[in-house]
């Protein structure tokens, strides 16, 4: 649909969504009881994964970097960094835009964190930082969290149905361009703001573009995710203090789908906001493996193959995956350098699992990389565009990721198999105890097993916490 100016602020896209996120709340008496506790579930979900790869994630060069640079740039404050150390948290937190930024970058920064295919975006790894920070800024309860996380990944993915796929496919990375409007979102609720404020502060936002694909596979990724969250922080505190946005700078002249989407925008989108919830129906996407989700299905393929008929990665001669366009165009490293292009890269993704048994976060260095192992492993990998998946216009709706491994064994058989869905898809989920395992395999290594299990039961409970500043353990 082509883009048309509102007729003035009054009916714009903006307005509309900021009331709505304003006065979002999940007890709110006309939620369906049934949604309701589906959409808490999802919500619990998405924060307990969210927080624990960042803890590993402070652990990456680029959150570690982060850090340092927000300690120069930013004023102490209440709002707590992730994953610090006693030495550390002696420090205490920042104010918080800086500490939006600096977690958001650790959330990202092992490609672990959650993915959504409305607006194709890593919305939580955004708008969670952004939601902390502030709410710790302002004294917040868990509750008041819990709202605000709903409220600002709602919105991304509401902007992401506005403008459809094409922002992704013509370039931009959707994570760190429509994730500072989550972050704006999910700020102003949490502060209080009202819809006025709430939408000035999305507009803000929304001005300060950031993301293309171009990103993918360099140290900056995961700083452009932390950007979007420090943006959004920042434009909920401008629209408190009176700064005002264009609330038309989706929809109208010099907008969004005229500037940025070739005049594409589905302007019906907001129809469906809520109804029901994104995080409900349907879903986000959790990981299993340190990697773009594009490798996914074909990395759980590879080790479902071996392990369902006895063999180990020096029995395969040869691996082939055919893959949807979402895949080619996204795994663009056939022959990465740099532990940030491996995470774009099928033949490290599946050389992992042949020469490791396994794809962790304790791959990602410059050491494993160089491994003669899995060097010659990768060398037995292909990834090829598959044309029939190509042109198959439900490929993106039914199977945005999916591959076909195709294995070709030294003795001479071949194995293949497709898989559409990966564990960890919304119409596959990742039973709660494989959630929590992962949780423990990010934060146990970084903060230690006790303060991990307190950490996890306050998150299963966050809407019972008072205050956000006892979140983490002391």
């Amino acid at each position: 649909m082509s883009a048309t100016p509102a007729l003035n602020d009054a009916d714009a896209l903006l307005r509309r969504l900021g009331v709505w996120v304003s006065a979002f709340r999940l007890d709110a008496s006309e939620l369906d009881g049934e949604i309701r506790r589906r959409l808490r579930a999802a919500a619990l979900r998405s924060i307990i994964d969210t927080v624990g790869v960042a803890v590993d994630g402070t652990q990456r060069p680029a959150a570690q970097t982060a850090r340092r640079l927000a300690r120069m740039q930013y004023a102490p404050g209440s709002s707590a960094l992730f994953g610090t150390t006693p030495a550390e948290r002696a420090e205490g937190g920042l104010v918080s835009a800086g500490a939006a930024f600096s977690n958001a970058v650790a959330a990202h920064a092992d490609d672990l964190d959650d993915t959504c295919y409305v607006g194709i975006a890593h919305g939580s790894a955004v708008v969670l930082p952004a939601a902390l920070a502030a709410g710790q800024a302002v004294g917040a309860s868990g509750r008041d969290l819990l709202d605000a996380f709903i409220a600002g990944s709602e919105a991304t993915y509401a902007v992401g149905r506005l403008m459809g796929d094409h922002l992704y496919f013509k370039g931009f990375w959707n994570t760190g361009v429509l994730g500072a409007i989550g972050a704006a979102a999910a700020a102003a609720r949490v502060s209080r703001l009202g819809p006025d404020e709430t939408a000035h502060a999305m507009a803000i936002a929304a001005t300060q573009v950031m993301g293309l694909r171009a990103c993918l596979g360099r140290l900056v990724k995961p700083v452009m995710a932390g950007r979007a969250a420090e943006a959004g922080v920042s434009a909920a505190l401008l629209a408190s203090m009176g700064i005002d946005g264009p609330l038309t700078i989706l929809e109208g002249d010099n907008g969004w789908a005229k500037v940025l989407n070739d005049g594409q925008i589905d302007l019906t989108a907001l129809d469906r906001l809520g109804a029901p919830p994104v995080l409900v129906e349907p879903g986000v996407a959790f990981k299993m493996y340190p990697v773009c989700s594009a490798a996914q299905a074909a990395v759980e393929t590879v080790c479902e193959l071996l392990r369902e008929n006895g063999l180990s990665g020096d029995d395969v001669a040869h691996v082939l995956c055919d893959v949807t366009p979402l895949v080619h165009i996204s795994l663009r490293y056939p022959q990465p350098q740099t532990p940030a292009e491996s995470q774009f890269s099928m033949p490290f993704a599946v050389g992992c699992a042949l020469a490791f048994g396994a794809l962790t976060p304790n791959q990602l260095n410059p050491a494993a990389l160089a491994d003669p192992a899995l060097q010659a492993a990768m060398a037995r990998v292909e990834m090829r565009l598959d044309p029939e998946m190509a042109a198959d216009p439900k490929a993106m709706e039914l199977y945005p990721e999916g591959s076909r491994v195709t294995l070709t064994l030294r003795d001479g058989r071949v194995l293949s198999r497709f898989r559409g869905v990966c564990t960890g898809m919304p119409t596959q989920p990742m039973p709660d105890a494989m959630l929590h395992a992962k949780f423990h395999a990010c934060a146990d290594p970084v903060i230690g097993l006790t303060a991990a299990d307190t950490l996890l039961e306050r998150l299963l409970t966050l809407d019972q916490l008072d205050d956000l500043a006892a979140l983490f353990p002391a």
